[in-house]
């Protein structure tokens, strides 16, 4: 594991300025902020699409809302916020979720970690994509939001059509690439202990063979000393 945070981190310095930004899985927050929920790594190419198909979703919610508000309310594109996302997704409403790759890191019993893989899981349940993408704030800037945005639920895409399907496709190569990356530092990380133990080995059989020529020959036993006193005495002249 330790091997594997290595990695990643030099991975991501090395690529920074390529496409690709790489998550960090399995970074300790004093390394990184991405957590472990991300299984995907992190690119451009995806962040343009959520973020076209999220401005192109709320135009058409404003539209909609400019024409008839009470309609618009009825029937919104988006949602936004955990618990609402979550909450919408328990009653199979949503058909995408986009999840901001560096939410805070809160374990406690019912906190954003249990959160965030409760929607994680109910939408690997229901078979709904979902996407790591931008940041908490980019998030809220393609709402038109102040403030930062953990998650988005997307009601419906209709109208952006295009754009969503290229994310999803984007997505799943993103996320390919991750599992491959990962079996990979694995299979190059147990190469690495295998070839430890095979050097700590060699060191200790010649460590022993050294030890052994060094040693002094064993005394003689009882059994091979004679006891003199045993003899007969000498007759006398």
């Amino acid at each position: 594991l330790v091997f594997l945070t290595l990695f990643l981190w030099m991975e991501q310095v090395k690529n920074r300025k390529g496409k690709v930004n790489l998550c960090y899985c399995y970074v300790t927050e004093k390394v990184g902020s991405f957590f472990s929920y991300c299984t995907q790594v992190l690119s451009k190419e995806v962040d343009s699409c959520v973020t076209d198909l999220l401005k192109e979703l709320v135009r058409f919610q404003d539209r909609q809302y400019q024409k008839d508000p009470v309609k618009a309310k009825t029937k919104r594109r988006l949602v936004m916020g955990l618990r609402e996302v979550l909450k919408h997704l328990k009653l199979k409403k949503l058909k995408c979720v986009i999840i901001s790759p560096n939410c805070e890191k809160i374990q406690s019993k019912g906190g954003l970690d249990e959160t965030l893989h409760l929607i994680i899981n109910s939408a690997c349940e229901q078979n709904i994509p979902f996407v790591f993408a931008l940041n908490r704030k980019a998030l809220g800037r393609c709402l038109n939001k102040a403030v930062p945005v953990s998650v988005v639920g997307i009601f419906s895409y209709d109208g952006a059509q295009d754009c969503f399907h290229k994310m999803v496709e984007l997505t799943m190569e993103a996320r390919l690439a991750y599992k491959e990356m990962i079996t990979t530092q694995q299979q190059e990380c147990a190469g690495e202990e295998n070839e430890s133990d095979c050097t700590h080995s060699k060191a200790d059989n010649k460590e022993s063979n050294l030890q052994d020529a060094g040693k002094a020959p064993s005394p003689e036993s009882d059994e091979d000393v004679p006891n003199y006193s045993e003899f007969p005495p000498l007759p006398s002249l």
